[in-house]
């Protein structure tokens, strides 16, 4: 089995052994429509305080699917040490509230060191509201993280 099939089983079985205590009232399309958009998000620090992760992601729906997928740019900064910005595109398996996110790299932005050494960012994430998600990464290390929704320009 391939590292990266080891990695998705891990996340959907997070996303699917959710306690159903934190499962919402919403249908799964309503959680859907939620979590459409554009949304910033940002990780608490990580490797001993010294890294932190934040980005800007674009959910929308896969008419290959029926479901959902997304793109986004992550932004890994280290005090001292490695600079990161990596394009990634991914998929969504959702269940109610639960979003678990398949990433693939697409191009590195900036890269302070070598390229082979950064892994995808994954994500499992709970929608708290039409604004704001929360949940994990998971890559070459797991953190807190936060998706703020980002107020779209109407012109």
């Amino acid at each position: 089995m391939t590292r990266s099939r080891s990695l998705a089983g891990l996340i959907c079985a997070t996303l699917l052994g959710a306690s159903p205590s934190l499962v919402s009232a919403q249908s799964p399309d309503e959680a859907a429509q939620s979590a459409l958009g554009s949304w910033s998000f940002q990780s608490v620090p990580y490797r001993g305080d010294t890294c932190q992760m934040s980005g800007e992601m674009r959910i929308r729906p896969d008419p290959e699917t029926g479901g959902l997928a997304c793109a986004f740019t992550a932004i890994e900064a280290c005090i001292g040490q490695d600079r990161w910005i990596v394009e990634q595109v991914c998929a969504i398996e959702q269940s109610g509230d639960r979003l678990a996110i398949q990433s693939s790299i697409v191009n590195f932005i900036e890269a302070d060191t070598f390229t082979g050494s950064y892994l995808p960012d994954h994500f499992t994430l709970t929608i708290a509201s039409a604004s704001r998600m929360y949940g994990q990464i998971i890559s070459s290390v797991s953190a807190g993280v936060e998706f703020i929704r980002r107020e779209e320009a109407i012109s």
